[in-house]
């Protein structure tokens, strides 16, 4: 099954294109580039880092900002496992967890709590990253710190999840999906059953230049959206409503007041993926 609805398709009003590995999404954004104007490319402190040093926090992860998601979420109360949720993170254990392990965590080792009731349920999780250019830094910390904080709880009490980097945008200034010229680069940035590479989710889901330079050259490669999305590079929205499927969790947009502090943030990321039937809940 699709992580969402629908495949890749171009119509008169919409461009939709799904990755199904980072390496894909960096190959099409380094060498499929259409349009005359490239702001992915250009010297700008405003997009966070160079283009090449981009592709290279891609590939190779931010390690600077999985310390600052470690940080910001490392105080909050851990998940509360019933008897049948698979597994804990120890000190030793049956498996190593390579992602703490990376991060010089002493408990990186995974160790079964209680009894395996049969397979993990699969989770896909889509994360819009487009938003605007006045959004605070602290908003985009505190929401990819709260995400990658509920995919590992998720995981922990007997889920898999697919995570995917959601680059959703429109032309239309009322940030409406469904109006104007809607474009949609779709990047999995974390397959079902792949171990948390933390480092490379910190820098998706929270690094400036994920938008600015890997999200905006992708949305270079769709010729016929360089007339409505060339001067700014159109409106971050929510997922066209076509491309969410019955099994997929889209969150909202990052516009807004929702995501100040990362209790805040995991709070509102908690109550999305209950009311999709997903059991989660955190110690007092």
């Amino acid at each position: 099954m699709s992580i969402i609805s629908i495949k890749n398709h171009d119509r008169e009003n919409k461009s939709v294109r799904v990755y199904h590995t980072v390496e894909q999404a960096l190959r099409v954004a380094q060498t499929q580039r259409v349009w005359k104007r490239t702001a992915s490319q250009k010297e700008s402190s405003w997009s966070g880092v160079s283009f090449d040093e981009a592709i290279k926090l891609a590939k190779h992860g931010w390690r600077e900002g999985a310390e600052k998601i470690r940080k910001a979420y490392a105080n909050l109360p851990a998940p509360t496992l019933s008897a049948g949720q698979a597994w804990r993170n120890d000190y030793f254990g049956e498996q190593i967890d390579m992602s703490r392990f990376a991060c010089g965590e002493d408990a990186c080792f995974r160790t079964r709590n209680g009894n395996n009731r049969g397979r993990a349920k699969l989770v896909r999780l889509l994360v819009p990253m487009a938003y605007p250019c006045h959004t605070e830094a602290k908003e985009v910390i505190n929401r990819g710190s709260a995400i990658i904080s509920v995919v590992e709880a998720l995981e922990m009490t007997r889920r898999t999840v697919e995570l995917v980097a959601s680059f959703s945008t429109t032309s239309d200034s009322d940030r409406d999906p469904t109006s104007g010229f809607h474009m949609n680069h779709c990047v999995v940035i974390k397959q079902a059953g792949q171990s948390l590479d933390i480092p490379r989710l910190a820098f998706f889901l929270a690094h400036t230049s994920s938008l600015r330079r890997i999200g905006f050259a992708l949305m270079e490669t769709i010729a016929q959206a360089e007339a409505s999305h060339r001067d700014g590079y159109g409106f971050g929205c929510n997922i066209h409503p076509d491309e969410i499927s019955f099994t997929s969790i889209a969150l909202p947009e990052l516009h807004g007041g929702d995501w100040d502090t990362p209790e805040e943030s995991r709070k509102t990321l908690t109550q999305i993926i209950n009311k999709k039937g997903h059991s989660l809940s955190f110690r007092d």
